[in-house]
């Protein structure tokens, strides 16, 4: 599997701590990197 950037937009950087712990989002942006079509519409 080719490896992935997750890149991250100023207003998810702003919001994820009122929401995740530091840890939480760590792992989200694992998921994201190791399953890309997750948050793909089609």
């Amino acid at each position: 599997m080719p490896m992935l950037t997750v890149v991250e937009t100023i207003l998810f950087q702003k919001q994820w701590p009122y929401y995740w712990s530091e840890e939480e989002r760590g792992e989200f942006a694992d998921y994201i990197a190791s399953t890309p079509d997750a948050l793909r519409q089609g």
